[in-house]
């Protein structure tokens, strides 16, 4: 029998496929590759490691909010969903995009260009400066940083992080994974 676990996705950064609802983060860090194909890596607090690279239509976005400064948005706060309509290379794939801001004081409409001859209007919704931050739990996120884990004491530090942020319920989610994880550390003999 197939393990579910070999067909997901292998990434260094968020997947539209991650947001099975809408999901509010703060900003921790930006890191900008000057003419690179994803020039900005918005690293959202709770996913160090996978960030966020938003495509160009949303950085349009984000710059006409925000401004070109874009180490002042870190401590910003951005709610992000999975599009399925939209398209990569013609097809019906998915993708993240944005649907509230913090640091508006309005609703904001982005003009997103669809194709040469298509524009459609978004509109971002203010998500207010001082609202609380709800932490979601997503097993898939912790998943990868478990795989990749070089020793015990990682693994240690993941559940410990699991346990201290989201509780029992979502420690138990993991539990296969950081147990088939530390078989790859167990000494012979022992």
């Amino acid at each position: 029998m197939i393990d579910m676990k070999d067909l997901e996705a292998k990434s260094d950064q968020l997947n539209a496929v991650d947001f099975f609802k809408p999901m509010t983060f703060k900003i921790n860090r930006v890191e900008y590759n000057p003419r690179q194909e994803q020039p900005i890596k918005l690293h959202l607090e709770g996913f160090d490691g996978r960030p966020y690279k938003p495509c160009k239509s949303m950085l349009r976005g984000l710059v006409q909010v925000w401004s070109d400064d874009e180490q002042s948005w870190a401590g910003k706060m951005l709610e992000l969903y999975c599009e399925p309509s939209v398209k990569w290379a013609g097809k019906e794939t998915g993708g993240i995009r944005i649907k509230a801001v913090s640091g508006i004081t309005a609703p904001f409409d982005l003009v997103v260009q669809l194709n040469k001859k298509q524009r459609e209007i978004q509109t971002w919704d203010v998500i207010p400066d001082a609202q609380p931050i709800v932490k979601e739990f997503i097993p898939t996120h912790f998943e990868q940083d478990i795989n990749e884990a070089t020793s015990n004491a990682d693994l240690d530090l993941i559940v410990q992080t699991v346990n201290n942020e989201f509780g029992a319920d979502a420690l138990a989610q993991i539990k296969d994974a950081v147990v088939a994880a530390r078989g790859k550390f167990v000494v012979e003999g022992e």
